[in-house]
């Protein structure tokens, strides 16, 4: 039973850091793709002008 338990709590770790390791990087993903669309809508409204 000790076994199992201790087997079930790592797992339950593991699983908390890969889900936000997942939400760290999709925030960063968004964030880098809308820092290039702005830079992308700031080069077109240049052009443009």
């Amino acid at each position: 039973m000790n076994q199992n338990n201790y087997k079930y709590q790592t797992n339950s770790r593991v699983g908390n850091v890969r889900s936000a390791l997942d939400t760290s990087i999709d925030a960063s993903t968004n964030y880098t793709s809308n820092s290039i669309g702005d830079c992308t809508v700031n080069k077109n409204i240049e052009q443009t002008d």
